[in-house]
């Protein structure tokens, strides 16, 4: 991957990771513009909650079309007044940015507005570089520890407390975490962790139940300098993708967590936006979590395509992570960048919570 350098610009606006132009706004959208040191990295355009997909065209320096889209599927997230909106992405997979100097955005059925390409020019000013890391040996996991509870509903937090310590894992990334929550004692599961392990750690709510939360979390050994919750396109449950920037001794990673639906339409729109998601992002990525579905579902295949399986990698495909006599499959992964190089991967075969933690040692 393409390693990113930030930029100041003339309007400064702090979005996600980075630093970004900000263009006028129309009827409650903004089209903001992210450029890196080879120009335009892509372009985001935020919009009401309502505004479930877009229409896009792509004009040049002498009004003729170049590129049409209808973009789907929006990022959720919230903004510093707590206000859900939509993001939806235009990345350099998807467009030639050097054809574009109008942008005609239809939101839905309605009218069209013209943002001019001019809007988003800025003054480029290179920030601080990473530090110079030879190669770097990282563990990481993906467990979903199913509230701190065994099959038998027998309260296994400690357990799961030692299978992390034990493993040696610098970097994991849990589903199913409680906090407050009735049913797992009240406790707050990310920071009990955190504290036992003596490791960093973040918490994504997902749901509110009363004066609980439930969502995914991450704990590390190494600074989490960053990170977001967004909202995926859920039914019933809402679903979550937790994002973090880690720096792993000067070397700077993204390690996201998620929790994908039971349905597979439901997961298909889910790994579109995490997919287009990772196209924005400057860093190498991680991504680890409970994915609902084996590798040979068409959904799956999407994320194949474009990010290494740790398990496939090491032809360990077939050992389950969720075991059980009328329904025995491995539904819980760690994809990798193709940039890093998977050294290992591992099956801890417990019962302490409904999933088998896996880990695997990569190098940077």
């Amino acid at each position: 991957m393409v390693k990113i350098r930030k930029i100041a610009v003339v309007m400064i606006v702090l979005i996600g990771f980075g630093l970004v132009t900000k263009a006028s706004s129309h009827g409650g959208m903004e089209v903001i513009k992210y450029v890196d040191s080879q120009g335009v990295s892509h372009i985001e355009i935020q919009t009401p909650k309502d505004i479930d997909h877009l229409i896009l065209e792509i004009l040049d320096n002498t009004n003729e079309m170049t590129h049409y889209f209808i973009l789907e599927h929006p990022l959720i997230k919230t903004n510093d007044m707590g206000i859900q909106l939509n993001h939806f992405y235009i990345t350099k997979r998807m467009a030639n940015f050097d054809k574009f100097s109008k942008i005609r955005i239809y939101p839905q059925n309605n009218s069209g507005k013209i943002y001019e390409m001019k809007e988003l020019e800025s003054i480029q000013m290179t920030l601080d570089k990473e530090s110079s890391v030879g190669e770097k040996k990282l563990k990481i996991m993906t467990y979903n520890i199913h509230h701190g509870k065994s099959l038998s509903r027998r309260n296994t937090l400690n357990k799961m407390t030692e299978i992390i310590k034990d493993s040696g894992v610098e970097i994991v990334g849990l589903q199913e975490v409680d906090s407050g929550m009735a049913r797992s004692k009240f406790i707050n599961q990310m920071k009990y962790l955190g504290n036992q392990l003596s490791m960093n750690f973040v918490f994504g709510v997902n749901l509110n139940i009363a004066t609980g939360k439930y969502g995914n979390g991450i704990l590390s050994v190494y600074p989490i300098e960053s990170s977001e919750n967004i909202a995926l396109p859920s039914g019933r449950e809402p679903r979550g993708l937790l994002s973090s920037v880690i720096n792993v001794d000067g070397k700077k990673i993204h390690f996201l967590v998620t929790h994908l639906g039971l349905n597979q339409q439901e997961r298909s729109k889910q790994i579109d936006v995490i997919l287009k998601y990772i196209q924005t992002l400057p860093h190498d990525v991680i991504l680890v979590g409970d994915f609902n579905a084996g590798s040979e579902y068409r959904e799956m295949r999407e994320l194949t395509k474009k990010m290494v399986d740790a398990s496939e990698e090491m032809d360990m495909g077939d050992i389950p992570t969720f075991d059980l006599p009328m329904l025995s499959r491995r539904i819980d992964f760690i994809f990798v960048d193709p940039n890093l190089k998977v050294k290992s991967y591992n099956v801890i075969r417990s019962r302490a919570s409904d999933h088998y933690p896996i880990y695997s040692e990569i190098t940077l």
